[in-house]
């Protein structure tokens, strides 16, 4: 039988799986005289929404994304997603643009953070290894 410590490592482990391996967001920069390039690479089939807090020092200048799918609000962009593969738009500031986003799926309803790259899978995948063994170690 379970333990209630157990469930809750097990519950710990899986939330984290599953919210990394949902978020499927890598964002990369490129630069070019003084502008800032920054494009989002979406999971396939993604339908929900992209909010990116874009810090002071940086100016929004515009997207490739369609503009009925943009919503400027101060220093937030809010992105509606519907199926495509990536989206990218342009900023004015001098070096790497420290910005936070987070990712409205709305097939599952839920809301992730937008990560940098998809390593955290990894590191997600080795904690839930790790408690899985620690849990079964005990329970011998």
């Amino acid at each position: 039988m379970i333990r209630m410590r157990q469930y809750l490592l097990i519950l710990i482990a899986l939330m984290l799986i599953t919210g990394t391996v949902s978020a499927g967001l890598e964002r990369t920069f490129s630069y070019d005289d003084g502008l800032v390039y920054v494009h989002l690479n979406l999971p396939e089939g993604m339908i929900g929404g992209i909010s990116e807090e874009i810090p002071p020092g940086f100016t929004y200048l515009g997207t490739t994304h369609p503009s009925d799918q943009v919503d400027l609000q101060g220093r937030t962009i809010h992105f509606a997603v519907i199926g495509e593969e990536g989206v990218t738009y342009t900023l004015q500031g001098a070096g790497e643009p420290a910005i936070t986003g987070r990712i409205l799926l709305l097939s599952g309803d839920e809301e992730i953070p937008a990560e940098a790259s998809p390593a955290p899978i990894l590191g997600a995948l080795g904690a839930a290894s790790l408690c899985l063994l620690m849990i079964w170690g005990r329970s011998r």
